[in-house]
């Protein structure tokens, strides 16, 4: 794995659990129990493997479906749905997963529907983790 790749899907992670965080800790969210924090966490962190260790490598090879821009656009059209549940950090991680996937599958092709497609899941990838940030903001 490339040392960019590894460097976003950290602070994609992060940048998920902060979201975890800040949610839990708000005014009137005293009474959760740490154990749904500390899974709400693990799945931020689980799924972060999961794109940024699994799915980006792959990608990169060249062995992903649809030379990866399926995937990108999978991760990011459910990281962008996830804006509605932003509390859980979903829309930072498949969003920027997205995107990076995107990227990667974009620079392999140099035309046709499928450098459409990854150019597609680049953009929304991008809102998901904007609108992520806004969600959680003003939450």
């Amino acid at each position: 794995m490339a040392l960019r790749d590894a460097v976003t899907g950290l602070v994609a992670t992060v940048a998920g659990l902060v979201a975890v965080v800040v949610h839990y800790t708000a005014p009137g969210e005293a009474d959760v129990a740490p154990l749904v924090v500390a899974a709400a966490g693990a799945v931020t962190i689980g799924v972060g493997v999961l794109v940024f260790g699994g799915a980006l490598p792959r990608v990169r090879r060249g062995q992903g479906p649809g030379g990866g821009a399926q995937t990108a656009l999978l991760s990011s059209t459910v990281g962008f749905l996830s804006v509605a549940s932003a509390w859980t950090g979903l829309p930072f991680v498949l969003g920027a997963g997205g995107a990076v996937l995107g990227w990667a599958a974009r620079s392999r092709e140099t035309a046709g529907p499928r450098r459409g497609m990854a150019t597609a899941a680049v953009l929304v990838g991008l809102a998901a983790i904007a609108l992520g940030c806004f969600t959680v903001a003003t939450a």
